[in-house]
C-alpha cells in the first residue's frame, strides 16, 4: 500500500510535459536487448521501469526469459554481430588490419537502435571528430583507419553522421531473412570496458574475440571445428595448439599468454581448461559476458566457469 501511495504522490508532482512524455513512452516504447527505448529509438532505461505479471504455466518460461534479459541488461545491452558475413567480408578486404577489427567491435557498441547511425547513449550523433576522440587515435592513425574502413564500405558518412554496414552489425530485433543468418550478441558494456583497457597497442588482443566467433558453439561458448553441433558430447573441440596454427601463431604458448592476459574485472575473457578427454590439450571457452548467442537455459552453466 505504501508503494502505491508513494507512486501516486510522485505522479501528482510531475509536470504536464513529464506526464505527456510518460504516455508517449508507454504507447510507443520498445523493450529490447534488456533496455527500454522511446518511439525515436532513444534509450530511456534510466527513467522507466517495466513490471510484468505472469501466472500458471507461463511462470517458468518467463523466469528463463527474464534471466536472459537480466544478463543482457547487466552487460549493457548488445549489438548483433553477423559473424559469418563479417568473415566473408573481411576475407575479401585484406586491407583491414587486426587492430581495425577490435576498433570496429568497439564502434559497433555505439550503433543506434534499429538504425545504423553511430550514436552516444544520450542520443547525440557521432561525427568524424567524435569518432576519433572515441577511439583515442592520433590524427594520422585515425586518418589511415578511416580510409581503410570507408573504402571497404564498412563505415559511411552522410550529412555529417556516420553509419556502419548492416551486413556486419545491427542493434534491434532481427526479422525476416536476416534472422536466418548466423549471429551472436556482442555486449556493449563489457566490450567498451575491454577496449578502454586494451584499445591501444593491445587492440590486436581484442580482435581474437572476433576471429574465434565462426568457431564458437553457441550452446557452450566452446571454440570447436563443428560449431553448429547441438549435441555437446559430439563437439570436435579446437584445442589451443590448433587455434594457434589457425591464427598464425608459431608458438601456442605465446597465444596462451595473450589469451590469459585479457581480463574483464579480474576474470578471464578466455578460459583454457584441460580437455577432460585428453588433459594434455587445452580447450578454449569464451566468457559469455562478452559474447553469447545460445539459449537462456544454458547460460548459467557457462557463467559459473568464470566466477
Amino acid at each position: 500500500m505504501g508503494n502505491l501511495l508513494d507512486s501516486q504522490r510522485v505522479w501528482k508532482g510531475l509536470t504536464p510535459k513529464a506526464k505527456k512524455r510518460f504516455f508517449e513512452i508507454k504507447d510507443k516504447g520498445t523493450l529490447a536487448d534488456g533496455r527500454i527505448y522511446d518511439g525515436e529509438g532513444n534509450d530511456v532505461s534510466d527513467y522507466v521501469e517495466v513490471n510484468v505479471k505472469t501466472h500458471g504455466r507461463a511462470n517458468e518460461g518467463y523466469r528463463i526469459t527474464r534471466h536472459m534479459e537480466g544478463h543482457d541488461a547487466e552487460n549493457g545491452g548488445f549489438t548483433w554481430v553477423f559473424y559469418t558475413t563479417c568473415q566473408t567480408f573481411l576475407d575479401e578486404y585484406t586491407g583491414i588490419k587486426e587492430p581495425d577489427i577490435a576498433r570496429l567491435m568497439y564502434i559497433a557498441t555505439y550503433v543506434g537502435f534499429q538504425n545504423q547511425q553511430l550514436t552516444h547513449d544520450n542520443g547525440r550523433k557521432i561525427d568524424k571528430t567524435g569518432l576519433r576522440n572515441l577511439l583515442g587515435l592520433s590524427a594520422n592513425k585515425f586518418r589511415d583507419f578511416y580510409k581503410r574502413v570507408t573504402e571497404a564500405d564498412i563505415l559511411n558518412e552522410k550529412d555529417n553522421v556516420i553509419e556502419i554496414s548492416p551486413l556486419l552489425f545491427y542493434r534491434g530485433k532481427v526479422r525476416g531473412k536476416d534472422a536466418e543468418i548466423s549471429r551472436i550478441k556482442l555486449y556493449r558494456k563489457t566490450v567498451r570496458e575491454l577496449y578502454t583497457n586494451f584499445g591501444g597497442r593491445a587492440a590486436k588482443k581484442l580482435s581474437i574475440i572476433y576471429m574465434v566467433l565462426p568457431f564458437l558453439n553457441l550452446k557452450t561458448n566452446v571454440v570447436c571445428f563443428n560449431p553448429d553441433e547441438t549435441d555437446t558430447e559430439r563437439l570436435n573441440k579446437m584445442h589451443l595448439d590448433k587455434l594457434a596454427a589457425l591464427l598464425g601463431y608459431r608458438d601456442s604458448n605465446k597465444l596462451r599468454q595473450t589469451l590469459e592476459s585479457v581480463k574483464l574485472d579480474g576474470k578471464p575473457v578466455f578460459w583454457l581448461p584441460p580437455d577432460p578427454k585428453d588433459r594434455r590439450k587445452k580447450m578454449v571457452i569464451v566468457n559469455p559476458n562478452v559474447v553469447y548467442g545460445g539459449p537462456a537455459k544454458e547460460l548459467d552453466a557457462i557463467k559459473v566457469l568464470f566466477k
